[in-house]
Order: structure tokens, then C-alpha cells, then sequence
């Protein structure tokens, strides 16, 4: 499944109602843009600000790339004090010339600064980093992973927005293997 947020996906239909030929694009490896040719989303969720789509028609692009195994590696709960590693690609590294954009990838080291009480999103704040949200504007639905130790990193959630220096996440938990998302209600109390 690919993976993105509610609100990317909401802004995407509303200008595609004013203009019928746009399409959204998906660069799944360094050759050229692939057209997302999907009607509507596996699953979203408005609340929770996230949308998954059939990746299936999109993996002869892929390049032979592998991705991550969601049903048999399940996300861990994250708690405050956890150590993230987020990528994504920031709008302000990207450039556009003729008919050609190009992009730039930013890889954020952090820690959680808080979780709601039912795990299904958390925050962390970037005061420290030296960035600013501003300098983060574009990178909503990036992977978020969890650092710890002697163990393999792991993904946990995406990036739903960037704002007053924080940045907010909702966790991979609320996601099924086949790509429908979970209400807070129906998550695990406990993945450890």
C-alpha cells in the first residue's frame, strides 16, 4: 500500500475539480514520475488525517524495490522519550526548471514529546533541531521510524503536519495490512 495523508489527498481532488487533467504523481524510485491512477483510497480517515491506496498497479515501477512487511512486523506503541528517524522531502529542496522537478531528501533525527491516550497519534517538538516548520512545509505522510538499540529500526507512523515547531504523527498502528485504517477505538491497548 502507499501511504499518504487525508488532507494531500483532499487538496489533490479539490484541484482536480478545476481542472479535470491533473494528475497525481508518485516517484518511486529515482526514474521518472509515476501517475497515481486511483479514484478513490483504500481507506482514510479525516480525523486521524491519513489515506492508503492500492499499491499493486504502481509495483512495475518499483525497480525491484522491497517494502516494509506491515503484517508480519506490526508497529510498536511508542511512548514519550522514544527515538524517531524521520525522511521526507521538504518543499523547500525542491526545484522546478523547463518541465523538470527536482527534489531533495531530509532525514530528521528526534524524540517523542508526547502521545495521545490511545496511541493513536503522537508529537515531537523540532525547537532543537534548528529547524523551523516552515523549513518542514511538504513532507507530510513521510515515514517515521523508531530507533532503539540493538534492534532493527522499525516504522511507527507518518507525518500529518508541521506547525508552531512541532511535528505531529499518526501512528502505523491505525492501519491494517490490506490498507483500511483503524479507529482509535479498535486499536491494541498494548503492542510492545
Amino acid at each position: 500500500m502507499l501511504v499518504t495523508c487525508h488532507h494531500v489527498w483532499n487538496d489533490f481532488q479539490k484541484a482536480q475539480q478545476q481542472n479535470p487533467e491533473l494528475k497525481m504523481l508518485v516517484c518511486l524510485d529515482s526514474g521518472p514520475f509515476v501517475v497515481l491512477d486511483a479514484e478513490k483510497p483504500l481507506g482514510e480517515d479525516k480525523k486521524l488525517d491519513i489515506a492508503t491506496f492500492d499499491m499493486e498497479p504502481l509495483l512495475g515501477a518499483c525497480g525491484g524495490r522491497k517494502y516494509y512487511p506491515l503484517n508480519q512486523k506490526p508497529p510498536r506503541k511508542v511512548e514519550r522519550g522514544a527515538v524517531l528517524f524521520v525522511v521526507g522531502f521538504p518543499a523547500h529542496f525542491r526545484t522546478v526548471k523547463d518541465i523538470h522537478l527536482s527534489y531533495g531528501r531530509q532525514a530528521i533525527a528526534m524524540v517523542v514529546a508526547d502521545c495521545n491516550h490511545d496511541g493513536s497519534k503522537f508529537i515531537s517538538n523540532i525547537t532543537s533541531l534548528n529547524l523551523t516548520s516552515d523549513q518542514l512545509a511538504g513532507i507530510s505522510g513521510s515515514p517515521c521510524f523508531l530507533v532503539r538499540e540493538n534492534f532493527p529500526i522499525q516504522l511507527v507512523g507518518f507525518v500529518t503536519e508541521a506547525a508552531m515547531n512541532i511535528l505531529h504523527f499518526t501512528h502505523a498502528r491505525c492501519l491494517s495490512p490490506d490498507g483500511t485504517i483503524k479507529t482509535p477505538t479498535e486499536l491494541p491497548a498494548s503492542t510492545k
